[in-house]
């Protein structure tokens, strides 16, 4: 939760959460009606809530209304940094609060040796400095995990150790009164090579709290110009790489993870976000609009504007704690003071025309007219709910603008001017409902990423636009066939999504002018630099899209991903994709020549699929072996809530496995006759991580018992010891809770 909430929208995320309505669907209702509709949600339910990071007990007050008394045994877990408020929240079972404690030593010292080698032993020319050092991080893990993230990037040698350790107690003798964690944020804010602590500054322009989307985070860093050019790299590749470092150092923290084990967003903790903000500040690296106590000096020139947030009490402390700037005391007329209201009488105070950042977020102030500022690189509106179409007025005067979202707003028309634009590199448009898109957009030469709704309608000359290197999603019957053809044109492109409907039968030979169309342009675009292919199917009816012989096929891809709607079976053509490093299908059934076809693909890493049904002879086992097993395969997921998997896994087969996960339904009834869902677990020399998740019915959950028994004897007897999580769903209402 943020520090200072807003209460309508943590419930709307807890509505969502509970009763599986998607959060945009939440919008309408007051408080009141919020919470009335969670409390129906959870009414004779079982649950386990967990309110993270309260900060007042105003908050706590109005949420906890939620969340009625039952006697089915529910638990709500809150966490605070605050004793008042954990006191109020277990009120009055005071003594029901746990005040976490700082870590042991031996603890500590556990978390701090496998962040830096992997295990739990300290090399003994090192045993003396490390116990040193655990003693200055004095039990906080947060700063376990800074400084052995640190060391993790130096030599594992005494010097390099002392003089962490030195730098640490400096840092503390120069001034006392400084708190440990900033003490040792600093340790590791400037041992960054500078281009990597200019990214890490740049993400106190996101609220507190806020989940920060990788691919948006890399494009404004290219956008600013913080992304140097690398022979054999593009700018997004190394991008990710300083992504990646911050990660590594635990400044950021990784929130989600994608299907292949990539991470696709981070989050800021708050005490690193705390001190970004002041480093920020002190090198007047951004102005924050938003956030109470945090100070605006209208007298510097702003270099990065943030609008984060619009509350009453915030713009009226700046009046009341006289935080270096000071509102005009003159009578102003009544525009002049309901703009005040908004923080737009502020905004009108500051200089921005150097400015080089525009973001801002729901529920912030007015949005500002695009005048004020002419030297912009990067404007953000991405999910700015009062952005409408005449707020992109002017927007042909931002000649140096490389960057430019207007993801998840109403906005339906693109200014034709926008094709004035000469620098822009990157441009989201995928908003909230369909678009217009300018026929001219094709003079943006320097346009690398176009990221569309699939309503979008795209240019006859879109084969103009070279630098593209990414493009989503081309809805392939919106397109005219001189769209597709000039798709194949796009020798840089890299990385491309589409959506492809089903057909009906008055529009057959349509469909079929524009399938031939789309393949053949991926086919060409297979033989330059085509990367990553999303295809998202509509219906069944789309199958013969992706049955048909792609000729010759695209062998530059390195991940493809058909989703949405099942296929009748793998396609013959994925087995020729030599470099093909990351698979995602959705099939109507697998059989063991599927198998064949995918084990044989030489440089696979990651396999994701998702089955209906398994097709074996005469009901036996699906089986892997050798003789096409998986040669490079690192991570396997497999079945689906309505398949019933049996897998054997024979000697040789998938010899570099990590990770294995399995999705099945328990279909036999007899629980005598279930057997193992999977037999040669041992065969997986390499296994570390197995889950398994489970579904069943109430008259065969002695067969899914006996399953998960049979599967946890083969994992205990594996010398690896792998990890196991299980999950189980059973379909149906046990009575006894």
């Amino acid at each position: 939760m943020f520090r200072h909430p807003d209460i309508s929208g943590i419930l709307r995320i807890i509505l969502s959460e509970v009763s599986a309505e998607p959060y945009g669907n939440t919008e309408s209702g007051d408080i009141q009606q919020l919470i009335r509709k969670i409390t129906t949600s959870l009414k004779n339910k079982r649950y386990l809530i967990v309110i993270d990071d309260l900060w007042n007990i105003e908050s706590w007050k109005i949420i906890r209304c939620a969340f009625s008394r039952s006697i089915t045994g529910s638990r709500i877990i809150t966490t605070t940094r605050i004793n008042e408020v954990a006191e109020s929240c277990c009120f009055p079972h005071v003594h029901r609060v746990y005040k976490l404690r700082p870590l042991h030593f031996v603890d500590s010292k556990r978390l701090f040796l496998k962040r830096i080698f992997g295990l739990e032993e300290c090399p003994s020319h090192l045993t003396e400095v490390c116990c040193n050092i655990l003693a200055k991080c004095d039990g906080l893990p947060l700063a376990t995990i800074a400084i052995s993230s640190l060391l993790a990037t130096k030599a594992p040698t005494e010097d390099q150790w002392n003089q962490v350790e030195k730098s640490i107690g400096y840092a503390l003798e120069r001034n006392e009164d400084v708190n440990g964690m900033i003490r040792i944020l600093s340790l590791s804010y400037f041992d960054l090579p500078h281009n990597l602590r200019t990214c890490l500054l740049y993400l106190c322009t996101f609220p507190e709290d806020y989940i920060i989307h990788k691919k948006r985070l890399v494009r404004r860093w290219i956008a600013e110009g913080f992304i140097h050019e690398e022979h054999g790299h593009t700018l997004y590749e190394l991008g990710q790489r300083c992504f990646n470092e911050l990660i590594n150092r635990s400044l950021i923290e990784p929130r989600y993870i994608g299907k292949f084990g990539e991470v696709k967003s981070c989050r800021v903790h708050d005490t690193i976000l705390d001190f970004i903000r002041s480093k920020s500040i002190e090198e007047n690296f951004v102005t924050l609009l938003g956030i109470p106590n945090v100070p605006i000096d209208r007298q510097k020139k702003v270099r990065r504007l943030s609008l984060l947030v619009n509350t009453e009490e915030y713009y009226s402390s700046l009046e009341e704690n006289n935080i270096k700037y000071v509102l005009d005391k003159k009578e102003d007329d009544s525009n002049e003071q309901e703009d005040n209201s908004n923080g737009f009488h502020i905004l009108k105070k500051l200089n921005l025309c150097n400015a080089r950042l525009l973001t801002i977020f729901p529920h912030s102030v007015k949005v500002p007219s695009l005048l004020q500022f002419r030297r912009l690189r990067v404007l953000d509106f991405e999910g700015c709910e009062q952005l409408e179409n005449h707020h992109l007025a002017n927007i042909e005067n931002l000649l140096h603008l490389k960057y430019l979202s207007i993801k998840d707003t109403i906005v339906n028309v693109l200014p034709t001017q926008i094709t004035r634009l000469r620098c822009l590199q990157t441009l989201n448009v995928d908003v909230r409902g369909a678009i217009n898109i300018p026929t001219h957009i094709y003079r943006l030469r320097q346009l690398t990423y176009l990221l569309v709704d699939m309503r979008c309608q795209l240019p006859d000359k879109i084969g103009n636009m070279q630098a593209l290197q990414e493009l989503k999603v081309v809805n392939v019957l919106a397109q005219s066939l001189n769209t597709l053809q000039g798709l194949g044109k796009l020798t840089n492109l890299r990385k491309l999504s589409i959506f492809m409907p089903g057909h009906h039968a008055d529009a057959a030979e349509r469909y079929k002018g524009h399938m031939k169309a789309m393949i053949s342009s991926i086919c060409k675009l297979g033989r330059d630099n085509l990367h990553c292919l999303t295809i998202h199917i509509s219906s069944v009816s789309a199958d013969d899209f992706i049955q048909e012989p792609w000729c010759p096929p695209p062998l530059s891809l390195q991940e493809l991903v058909i989703n949405q709607a099942p296929m009748s079976r793998v396609p013959r053509w994925i087995g020729s994709l030599v470099n093909l490093q990351r698979l995602g299908l959705y099939l109507k059934e697998l059989s063991q020549e599927d198998v064949s076809t995918l084990g044989g693909l030489p440089a696979l890493l990651s396999l994701i699929l998702y089955v209906e049904e398994v097709i074996t002879e005469e009901g036996g086992r699906l089986r892997i072996s050798s003789s096409y097993g998986f040669p490079s395969l690192e991570r396997i997921r497999i079945g689906g809530e309505s398949c019933r998997l049996e897998l054997t896994f024979e000697i040789g087969c998938l010899p570099k496995l990590q990770q294995l996960n399995l999705e099945c339904m328990v279909a036999e009834e007899n629980h005598t006759s279930s057997s193992n869902v999977v037999f040669g677990i041992e065969h997986l020399s390499r296994l570390t991580t197995i889950y398994c998740c489970i579904h069943y019915k109430y008259e065969t959950r002695l067969a899914k018992v006996a399953m998960l028994a049979a599967l946890e004897r083969s994992i205990i007897s594996h010398p690896n010891q792998p990890t196991f999580t299980k999950e189980e769903y059973g379909d149906f209402v046990d009575e006894s809770c």
